[in-house]
């Protein structure tokens, strides 16, 4: 594989895999659909994982921008900076995750939390969204090489 295309072959398989882990896992979890919630839990009001927005956006628009970012430039991954951002990503979306989604999916369960709890489904969205969140913020911080990643020029 030409080196130029292994980053997005990577950023499309892991976004898209992560984003089918959350599905299975809501599945599992009895939160996939609205039927399936209301048929398992009993639950009229709430968000199923497919009538999750947020969802369909990671689906259809963040990940192939992530998979353009990293075709395009040639980011530093491996800085002690990048390092720094990603690990603030991931702290941020799980604060976020246990400090808000969690207490309320009490009042409206959804996949990612309900119950009071964060779900699997919710764990697989703190990963993908700390990736994505770690590719967008390179991209606004100006972390990258001056050679462009060639793709995209």
């Amino acid at each position: 594989m030409n080196k130029l295309y292994d980053a997005e072959f990577v950023v499309a398989v892991v976004g898209y895999e992560l984003i089918l882990l959350q599905y299975v896992s809501a599945f599992a979890d009895g939160f996939a659909t609205h039927a399936q919630m209301k048929r398992v839990h009993q639950i009229t009001c709430g968000y199923s994982f497919m009538e999750h927005g947020g969802v369909w956006t990671d689906a259809v628009f963040i990940t192939p921008w992530l998979v353009y970012l990293v075709g395009k430039y040639d980011f530093t991954y491996t800085s002690v900076a990048s390092i720094l951002v990603l690990t603030v990503s991931f702290v941020v979306w799980t604060a976020l995750a246990f400090l808000v989604y969690a207490p309320e999916g009490l009042m409206m369960p959804e996949a990612h939390a309900h119950n009071g709890y964060v779900t699997v489904a919710g764990y697989f969205h703190i990963v993908y969204a700390g990736l994505s969140s770690w590719i967008m913020a390179m991209l606004y911080l100006g972390m990258m090489t001056n050679n462009p990643a060639g793709r995209y020029i």
